[in-house]
């Protein structure tokens, strides 16, 4: 997965938690969601990826050390949702039940907007 090859790449860069947490997400997302359109290197030292299909707006998620950060980005606007996330435990209900919405359906309604 290219997660994985990020991660290798950089890999002194990246702490333990980091690499805990997308294998965390990665676990959830395999069967779940349709791959991200983009996987890259997010501000030291994040995992960044990005799906551009989704709608009405695209998403981009952030695996942090201690918390995955949700993106929509808008005209001029960027909503932000932050999920604590404790390494080695599943992904965050709420994040999970948003993301299996969106990116599994390819739809986001205004109900699942990201700032209500």
């Amino acid at each position: 997965m290219e997660i994985e090859r990020i991660i290798a790449a950089r890999k002194s860069e990246y702490l333990p938690a980091t690499v805990q947490s997308a294998a965390d997400f990665i676990s959830f997302a395999r069967d779940r969601l349709q791959p991200p359109d983009d996987i890259g290197p997010g501000y030291y030292p994040t995992i960044c990826l990005s799906w551009s299909f989704t709608k009405p707006l695209p998403i981009e998620l952030e695996i942090n050390v201690d918390k995955f950060e949700l993106y929509q980005f808008a005209d001029r606007k960027t909503d932000i949702r932050h999920f604590d996330h404790i390494p080695g435990q599943p992904v965050p209900s709420e994040l999970a039940a948003l993301l299996s919405r969106t990116v599994d359906t390819k739809l986001l309604t205004d109900n699942d907007r990201l700032t209500h």
